[in-house]
């Protein structure tokens, strides 16, 4: 009983100092990035094709728009140096008239809205991405890629792009901010997960691209031959930044770019987006892959023996049992003074000049901020049911191939061999 009680314990108070220092890095590097900003001025500017995917109606919509429409990022002659293309499946399509009305507020940026044609080789979203490539300007040196529901700032692109005037860097990448709203305990799971995954875009051998803000050059894009990549493929920034890496050039993540999205749902749409972002890890980055599934069995481990030594405390109250315990005690206790600190980081950096500065009129973020203080004490209690759940969750990514997008339904056999299973 001694040397399992010592092993809990050391392997407890183990994955707390890996929280803290995989936390602090990220801290760290985002400091450092935040304070060393690049900018470009307006004759250092290439041009730009912005393409979003669009596929129904996500929260914020036509707020997102206005936002993406109305960049400051201008010519010499101040005249907005990019084009963003719109791509639906269908002209029925709920967000049609939204983006219709959008472009009708805005007529000095350059827009497309393009129908993409039936797609039966990869994913709607890759579809959507591909058909904007296609319609890019010949004269465009990027290409950032977005998704519908991200809610930017207003130098948004200027942030994602200034960093590609290093040759060294062949993709940029923002990443997702998730914010539940009061006692929705599936958003609260969901932002658990998503904020520890944050901790790898510090590690330049892990960092990884997300689909929702990313962007490369165009010459970066001809090398790597991404209509090829993205043939029969169910996956955007994973397969792109394994490709990019293997040409030797570095994924830059970019604070300034950080995103805020709405996490709540319910239990069965949370399982489908963890399932999801698990089962494209396995198949198009198996590294990271690897590494969640080590730390999934750790932590359910972990918490198996810690609830077996409580259960066998108040059987015999052995005072054995009080080693591992205590370590469990640390580790919960460590976990709320890292939320604690996290949360009033998050805050100086996303959500105090978001909302002094930019957005204050618009209803999206005034929620966004609400909603933001609100959650701090409801993390104190998800933490330990989220020390169950969701390395189950991530577990059983290892027997499946199935997943779900948007209301469609794929399955991928290999990385590059994916069946539309239902549409």
């Amino acid at each position: 009983m001694l040397p399992l009680a010592v092993f809990t314990a050391i392997l407890t108070l183990t994955v707390s100092l890996y929280q803290f220092f995989a936390f602090n890095r990220l801290k760290k590097y985002i400091l450092s990035e935040l304070g060393s900003k690049r900018t470009l001025p307006q004759t250092a500017r290439p041009k730009v094709s912005v393409i979003m995917p669009c596929k129904g109606m996500d929260q914020g919509f036509s707020e997102n728009l206005k936002v993406l429409l109305n960049q400051d990022y201008f010519d010499n002659s101040n005249s907005p140096n990019y084009e963003v293309i719109f791509v639906l499946g269908s002209s029925s399509d709920d967000a049609f008239i939204h983006i219709k009305s959008a472009l009708d507020n805005y007529p000095k940026t350059k827009t497309k809205l393009i129908i993409a044609p039936p797609q039966y080789k990869n994913v709607h979203k890759l579809n959507s991405q591909l058909t904007g490539l296609k319609a890019c300007d010949k004269e465009s040196q990027i290409i950032v890629f977005v998704d519908s529901d991200v809610v930017a700032s207003a130098n948004f692109l200027e942030n994602l792009i200034a960093p590609l005037d290093d040759k060294s860097i062949g993709l940029t990448t923002g990443y997702r901010f998730y914010i539940p709203s009061s006692y929705n305990i599936p958003g609260l799971l969901r932002t658990v997960w998503n904020r520890v995954s944050a901790w790898e875009m510090a590690d330049p051998k892990l960092v990884f691209a997300w689909g929702g803000a990313m962007a490369c050059r165009t010459e970066t894009i001809s090398k790597i031959n991404l209509f090829k990549l993205w043939e029969n493929c169910a996956d955007d920034d994973l397969s792109l930044t394994k490709a990019v890496k293997d040409l030797g050039l570095k994924v830059k993540f970019v604070p300034a770019c950080l995103v805020a999205s709405y996490a709540d749902g319910s239990f069965a749409e949370i399982r489908e987006w963890t399932n999801r972002q698990l089962l494209l890890l396995k198949y198009y980055y198996t590294e990271l892959w690897l590494k969640a599934m080590a730390n999934a069995i750790i932590l359910f481990l972990i918490t198996i023996l810690q609830l077996f030594f409580a259960v066998f405390y108040l059987l015999t109250y052995n005072p054995v049992c009080l080693i591992p315990l205590m370590s469990a005690f640390f580790l919960l206790l460590s976990e709320l003074l890292l939320f604690l600190s996290s949360h009033k980081f998050w805050y100086q950096i996303l959500i105090k000049p978001w909302y002094e500065n930019k957005f204050v009129s618009h209803k999206i973020d005034l929620d966004f901020y609400e909603s933001f203080n609100k959650s701090l004490m409801q993390f104190y209690f998800i933490l330990p049911l989220a020390h169950l759940i969701l390395p189950i969750i991530s577990l059983t990514s290892i027997f499946i191939n199935t997943l779900k997008w948007r209301g469609l339904t794929y399955k991928i056999n290999k990385p590059h061999d994916i069946t539309v299973v239902s549409t």
